[in-house]
């Protein structure tokens, strides 16, 4: 068997070359992959290991003699047919079980790497966006008051004089309201610089 990169073909590519393919009636590829990915699980919790690292590997290559072997599966998978479009079990085997084989290698890698992303999911990836609420000089703004009409202490500590301004020009808005202030609020704040010393 040929050594080739174990993502030089695609499930449905080689699905397709086994004659399963969505274009012949009775022959769909689900049919396939749910048969491999049975025969997989069953046969890993026979304890028969199945390495991802290759395309074609002896335990891959084992995995797809004992498929097509165990119940007659390549001649019921691969029955010889005057008006076929597929290989034949018969006259094709060496073809149909170094396709299965890469199938078995591809399913074993997409499950290996289903595992590290939940993994990955559970330990809880750090943000790369830093949280506001840790910022000292806004701490007691973005806080809700429980009793209602009553005005939230502004901490503005940490911010320049003309960012102060405008921050106590900005009406607080009601709890379970978006933070931007109404388009027109009335209440206008002074410029921070003045347009003609830049013109």
């Amino acid at each position: 068997m040929s050594k080739i990169s174990i993502q030089s073909k695609n499930i449905t590519t080689l699905c397709s070359e086994l004659g399963y393919s969505t274009d012949i009636v009775g022959r769909h590829p689900s049919t396939l992959r749910a048969a491999v990915k049975a025969f997989r699980k069953s046969f890993i919790e026979e304890g028969n290991d199945l390495p991802y690292s290759a395309s074609v590997s002896p335990e891959a290559e084992h995995f797809a003699l004992a498929f097509c072997q165990q119940r007659n599966r390549g001649a019921i998978f691969w029955p010889s047919d005057p008006n076929r479009t597929w290989p034949c079990w018969s006259s094709d085997q060496s073809k149909i079980l170094e396709s299965l084989a890469h199938i078995f290698a591809l399913q074993a890698l997409n499950l290996h790497r289903n595992i590290l992303r939940k993994d990955n999911d559970n330990d809880k990836m750090p943000s790369a966006t830093p949280i506001l609420s840790t910022s000292p000089g806004i701490t007691n703004y973005l806080k809700r008051p429980s009793d209602e009409g009553h005005e939230p202490e502004r901490n503005t500590r940490g911010l320049s004089p003309e960012s102060e301004r405008i921050i106590n020009a900005t009406p607080i808005p009601p709890s379970g309201t978006r933070r931007r202030p109404a388009k027109n609020s009335g209440i206008a704040a002074p410029p921070v610089f003045e347009i003609a010393e830049y013109v």
